[in-house]
Protein backbone atom coordinates (compact mmCIF):
# COMPACT_ATOMS: atom_id res chain seq x y z
CA UNK A 1 0.00 0.00 0.00
CA UNK A 2 1.22 3.16 -0.76
CA UNK A 3 -0.13 7.28 -0.82
CA UNK A 4 1.33 9.70 -2.83
CA UNK A 5 0.70 12.92 -1.50
CA UNK A 6 -0.73 16.36 -2.96
CA UNK A 7 2.01 19.09 -3.06
CA UNK A 8 2.25 20.96 -0.59
CA UNK A 9 1.52 18.21 1.57
CA UNK A 10 -2.23 18.67 1.22
CA UNK A 11 -3.77 16.04 1.41
CA UNK A 12 -3.21 12.48 -0.09
CA UNK A 13 -3.67 12.73 -3.90
CA UNK A 14 -3.43 8.76 -5.18
CA UNK A 15 -3.64 5.80 -3.08
CA UNK A 16 -1.88 2.79 -4.42
CA UNK A 17 -3.09 -0.90 -3.90
CA UNK A 18 -0.18 -3.99 -5.24
CA UNK A 19 -0.59 -7.70 -4.80
CA UNK A 20 1.69 -9.56 -7.12
CA UNK A 21 1.78 -7.92 -10.33
CA UNK A 22 -0.96 -5.73 -10.06
CA UNK A 23 -1.80 -2.53 -9.05
CA UNK A 24 -4.76 -0.26 -8.58
CA UNK A 25 -3.55 3.25 -8.57
CA UNK A 26 -6.72 5.27 -7.31
CA UNK A 27 -6.34 9.24 -8.06
CA UNK A 28 -8.30 9.92 -4.12
CA UNK A 29 -7.73 13.63 -5.15
CA UNK A 30 -9.66 14.12 -8.59
CA UNK A 31 -12.69 12.01 -7.24
CA UNK A 32 -13.72 14.74 -5.83
CA UNK A 33 -14.63 13.09 -2.76
CA UNK A 34 -16.76 10.67 -4.11
CA UNK A 35 -14.58 6.92 -2.74
CA UNK A 36 -16.60 4.08 -4.01
CA UNK A 37 -18.07 1.71 -1.29
CA UNK A 38 -16.52 -1.07 -2.95
CA UNK A 39 -12.92 0.20 -2.00
CA UNK A 40 -14.36 1.58 1.23
CA UNK A 41 -15.33 -1.90 2.59
CA UNK A 42 -12.29 -3.53 0.80
CA UNK A 43 -9.68 -1.41 3.18
CA UNK A 44 -12.08 -1.99 6.44
CA UNK A 45 -13.90 -5.28 6.30
CA UNK A 46 -11.04 -7.77 5.00
CA UNK A 47 -9.28 -8.81 7.99
CA UNK A 48 -7.18 -11.49 6.72
CA UNK A 49 -5.32 -8.99 3.84
CA UNK A 50 -2.89 -6.71 5.88
CA UNK A 51 -1.61 -3.73 4.02
CA UNK A 52 1.75 -3.29 4.20
CA UNK A 53 4.04 -0.32 3.24
CA UNK A 54 6.66 2.00 3.77
CA UNK A 55 5.21 5.30 6.76
CA UNK A 56 1.85 2.77 6.58
CA UNK A 57 0.73 3.63 9.82
CA UNK A 58 0.86 7.32 8.95
CA UNK A 59 -0.99 6.96 5.58
CA UNK A 60 -3.93 5.41 7.37
CA UNK A 61 -3.90 8.07 9.46
CA UNK A 62 -4.36 10.78 6.57
CA UNK A 63 -6.65 8.94 4.71
CA UNK A 64 -8.60 8.81 7.77
CA UNK A 65 -8.48 12.35 8.54
CA UNK A 66 -8.76 13.32 4.74
CA UNK A 67 -11.84 10.68 3.27
CA UNK A 68 -12.95 9.17 6.08
CA UNK A 69 -11.24 5.80 5.41
CA UNK A 70 -10.61 3.28 7.65
CA UNK A 71 -7.86 0.61 6.84
CA UNK A 72 -8.63 -2.74 9.02
CA UNK A 73 -4.94 -4.06 9.25
CA UNK A 74 -2.00 -2.42 8.36
CA UNK A 75 2.02 -3.15 9.11
CA UNK A 76 5.21 -1.13 8.39
CA UNK A 77 7.25 -2.72 5.88
CA UNK A 78 10.16 -2.26 8.09
CA UNK A 79 8.62 -3.98 10.42
CA UNK A 80 7.58 -7.29 8.31
CA UNK A 81 10.64 -7.66 6.80
CA UNK A 82 12.96 -7.60 9.94
CA UNK A 83 14.58 -4.10 9.07
CA UNK A 84 13.98 -2.57 12.17
CA UNK A 85 14.59 1.28 12.48
CA UNK A 86 16.51 1.26 9.02
CA UNK A 87 16.46 4.37 6.91
CA UNK A 88 14.94 4.56 3.52
CA UNK A 89 17.84 6.19 2.27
Amino acid sequence: MGVQWMPPFRGPGTLQLCCGHRCLVFQIAQAGGCIPNVLRRFLRDYPSVVFVGYNVLSDCRALGAHYDLEVSRAAELRAVTGMGNASSG
